[in-house]
């Protein structure tokens, strides 16, 4: 059986905040590998952070996370405008700093953290779905 969270925030840094020590307790009661718990806890707060800071129509931000078996599935859905982070353009790391584009190295971050990312536009929100996979602790 999944064990899930849930909880839906106003688009704020104070919900952002409130949300961490939340998201540790759940992680922590179903014995979430720290790897996989740092993993998500970046993932998550690098989302939220850019909705908060890039996504003018962005109101309320839901999060769901499941704990699995061997893995977890985090949803992120906003009410903002399309975005699907997987269109993103890759960040270069390589080109000098007077090259690059501003952004994107949330984005970039993200995507080295999760195994899987899967994106959903629903009639009025965006659907982010980002899996992570947890290994057996080792003993």
């Amino acid at each position: 059986m999944t064990a899930m969270f849930r909880k839906t925030l106003l688009k704020n840094l104070d919900e952002l905040i409130r949300l961490e020590p939340e998201v540790d307790a759940f992680l922590a009661r179903h014995n979430t590998p720290a790897p996989a718990a740092f993993r998500a806890r970046l993932a998550l707060e690098e989302i939220i952070r850019n909705l908060i800071d890039h996504s003018p129509a962005t109101q309320r931000i839901e999060v769901r996370l499941g704990v699995e078996t061997d893995r977890l599935v985090l949803e992120i859905e906003d009410d903002g405008d399309y975005f699907d982070l997987r269109s993103a353009p890759e960040f270069h790391k390589s080109q000098p700093l007077e090259e690059r584009r501003p952004g994107g190295m949330g984005i970039q971050l993200v995507r080295s953290l999760v195994q899987e990312i899967d994106y959903q536009r629903l009639p009025s929100s965006n659907r982010l779905r980002l899996v992570i996979d947890t290994p057996p602790c080792q003993q």
